[in-house]
């Protein structure tokens, strides 16, 4: 376009003085002030085109994509810090973005376990395991990572997520839009709730429970209907984390893993931001090689009156316990 316009205005400009110089004998009588407007038209047409070469006026500017619009871990350290807003009313423990923790004790844990959800309850551990024809509820001992008690899904659903809220537990399954609530005491199964897409990871304030499905949402449901609330979208400044999978609220904080990740990422419930990250790569176990897709970081527990974590991953012999240093 701009090319055209100095075809159409500029250049015909520049000829109007020498079409004016012809035989008429009207040369010296009109060819100065027409010579100073011819000039001036030039000067403007100049102008315009650096108007718009320039992008002003609302030309459109192209712009290059953006190819990191979606993250699974962090390329450095570094990461909001804006302090998380508990939902709720109860009291909240504002942590440091830099966290401190220290390794407390490496327990046994069942290497045939694909753990998918962990909970801490008066010194046990709450375990759901997945695959399909293979997935479980159990309660473990820590110090042995001996099962005590165990509940077997039917063989057509693939176990996900827990989260203890009340006297219930809640599990999720992975595809099949299916949510199993069971007495805590007994493992009986009370009810069950559908949801639309996939299950991943569970967790609950208190208040609401709060679900991930590997995408960057988080929603946040109603423990009686299984009705969403609200929902936050994960984000690290601008680009949004993908792969959202097991979930530990910690502290006013969301905890998660991330699918193939081996960091753990800290979230805001009130807004999705990400508050930093926990690089646990020295924690995969020798057992386990650092690359392999399925067996990965999986499962974080929290105990609130020892202020401990525990880890662990998928297949993996052992369980960390974690002293949280604030």
């Amino acid at each position: 376009m701009i090319a055209a316009l100095q075809r159409k205005i500029f250049f015909p400009c520049l000829a109007l003085p020498g079409f004016l110089t012809d035989n008429r004998g009207m040369k010296h009588s009109i060819y100065p002030p027409l010579l100073l407007f011819c000039l001036a038209c030039c000067l403007t047409c100049m102008a315009g085109y650096s108007i718009l070469s320039s992008g002003c006026f609302g030309a459109k500017k192209e712009t290059l994509p953006d190819t990191n619009a979606n993250v699974t871990q962090p390329d450095t350290g570094n990461s909001d810090t804006t302090p998380p807003t508990k939902p709720d009313d109860s009291p909240v423990i504002e942590l440091p973005v830099q966290l401190k923790l220290s390794l407390v004790a490496v327990h046994p844990h069942d290497a045939q376990a694909f753990t998918q959800g962990l909970e801490f309850y008066k010194g046990k551990l709450y375990e759901s395991t997945g695959h399909y024809s293979r997935s479980t509820l159990r309660l473990v001992e820590i110090a042995t990572g001996k099962v005590l008690q165990q509940h077997s899904l039917a063989r057509q659903y693939f176990g996900e997520g827990i989260t203890l809220f009340g006297d219930k537990i809640y599990q999720l399954t992975w595809q099949e839009k299916t949510c199993f609530v069971y007495d805590r005491e007994t493992f009986r199964q009370e009810k069950t709730f559908t949801y639309p897409g996939e299950g991943w990871g569970l967790t609950n304030d208190g208040t609401h429970l709060m679900m991930s499905d590997g995408s960057p949402r988080i929603r946040f449901l109603n423990p009686d209907t299984f009705q969403p609330v609200r929902v936050i979208d994960v984000r690290d400044g601008n680009k949004r984390v993908t792969q959202i999978n097991e979930l530990e609220y910690i502290h006013g904080e969301i905890w998660a893993n991330m699918l193939g990740s081996k960091y753990i990422v800290r979230i805001n419930p009130a807004d999705g931001r990400v508050i930093g990250w926990i690089n646990c790569t020295n924690f995969v176990p020798k057992e386990i090689s650092p690359n392999d897709p399925e067996n990965v970081l999986n499962g974080i527990a929290f105990d609130a009156e020892t202020n401990r974590v525990y880890i662990t991953g998928k297949h993996w012999p052992v369980l960390y316990e974690l002293q949280l240093n604030e």
